[in-house]
């Protein structure tokens, strides 16, 4: 019998995921070229990456935002 608590990884296909890293890039200013460039070596680099976990993934983003979050209310604040 199969766990209720477990989740199925969610698969992305490497054009899909060369195609938005290269869109993030160009979208804070990044030429073309340079964004093409390091949508390759990075789908280079995370090609082994077959899967992910969405559970955890949205843990680490909640994370992420707090590291960013906490300086910007502390100035906002007068503290920093």
């Amino acid at each position: 019998m199969a766990d209720p608590a477990a989740r199925e990884p969610v698969h992305i296909a490497a054009p899909a995921l060369i195609g938005f890293i290269a869109a993030a890039y160009r979208a804070v200013g990044i030429p073309p070229a340079d964004a093409a460039k390091a949508a390759e070596l990075m789908a280079a680099f995370f090609g082994e990456v077959t899967a992910f976990d969405s559970g955890l993934l949205s843990l680490n983003l909640f994370y992420l935002a707090w590291i960013v979050l906490i300086p910007f209310s502390s100035r906002l604040n007068g503290h920093g």
